[in-house]
Parts: C-alpha cells; sequence; structure tokens
C-alpha cells in the first residue's frame, strides 16, 4: 500500500511541474553577451516572456538583461537563473519594468487562438501558418500575418522553440527551428 502511494505521489509531482521550452545551454548561450556594449546577434533575436498584466511581451535579451539589472537581482542570483525562469515562463515579468525599453512590445494573448495553438504541436503551428521557403526555414502566409492574433501565433512558435525574425527588406515573418 506505501508503494502504491508513493507512486501516485511521483506521479501526481512529474505531472504537475512546468514545462521546460528551453534548454540550460541554450539560456547560457543567450546570457553569455547580454551585458555587452556591442550589439550582438543574439542581443536582437525576439524572445517573449509573460507579464504581470496577463499579457506577453516581445523583446530582446539585451533589454530583459536591463530589466534583471533594474529590479530583480535582489530575486535572481545570476542573469541566467532569471532569464530561465521569464524565457520557460514561469515568472511574470513586472509590466513597469518593459514599458521603457525601446524594443519591448507587448501584447494580449487572443484567447481564441491561445487555445487552438495551445493544442497543437509546433511543427502542426508550422504547417499551419507557414510556408516553406525551404527545409528549415519558413515564412508566415500573408493571410495569416494581416490577422489580429499574428502576435500570438509567433507567441506559441517562440514557445516551440521557433525563432521568430521579421525580414524588413522583405517585409515579412522569418521562421527558423531553434531559437539562435
Amino acid at each position: 500500500m506505501r508503494l502504491l502511494l508513493f507512486l501516485l505521489l511521483v506521479t501526481l509531482s512529474c505531472c504537475s511541474a512546468e514545462p521546460t521550452y528551453f534548454a540550460p545551454q541554450l539560456i547560457e548561450k543567450l546570457a553569455h553577451n547580454a551585458g555587452a556594449v556591442h550589439v550582438h546577434v543574439d542581443n536582437v533575436t525576439p524572445l517573449y516572456v509573460r507579464t504581470d498584466m496577463r499579457g506577453i511581451c516581445r523583446t530582446t535579451v539585451g533589454s530583459l538583461y536591463r530589466v534583471y539589472q533594474a529590479g530583480y537581482t535582489y530575486q535572481y542570483a545570476t542573469f541566467p537563473a532569471f532569464l530561465a525562469d521569464a524565457l520557460n515562463q514561469r515568472l511574470a515579468v513586472a509590466s513597469s519594468r518593459l514599458l521603457h525599453l525601446p524594443n519591448a512590445h507587448l501584447f494580449p494573448l487572443d484567447t481564441v487562438a491561445a487555445l487552438h495553438y495551445a493544442r497543437l504541436t509546433p511543427e502542426a503551428r508550422v504547417a499551419t501558418l507557414y510556408r516553406p521557403m525551404s527545409s528549415q526555414r519558413w515564412t508566415l502566409k500573408p493571410e495569416v500575418a494581416s490577422t489580429p492574433d499574428v502576435e500570438t501565433a509567433l507567441y506559441y512558435l517562440f514557445l516551440g522553440n521557433y525563432d521568430v525574425g521579421f525580414d524588413d527588406y522583405r517585409g515579412q515573418y522569418i521562421i527558423t527551428k531553434g531559437v539562435m
């Protein structure tokens, strides 16, 4: 009986754990040059974090580093620890700290679209929303890019470990497998 109770508790504790979207190696790679003076390509990769206002913020690792320095050093001993919680959606970052950043874009999740995308696998999301450019690159379908829930779609792709960028020259979203 004790063994059965123990197995039940272990199963429940495993199932209740929050998902980890990004591996520690990727977090370390992103955090490595965050405080650098010169802008590095890693510093402009769009990243998404939850906010305390029940929304999402699209930002960069450099901006998240500034947010960490301005208000989270007391809660997190290192920037990679802060970044891991923020990117894995375990921390609701204070909107007041994000609002003043030049490249931060706050938006609410479209609830209908969020329910739809949450049910799909990352690969199914890509197949539904994007057309292929190559085996590892896609572009957002024009009919999807013009919808109000486009940010919600991009957020769920990010959670599926897809890099979501915008090509200013072509005026289209470019998706690649694997953040960075």
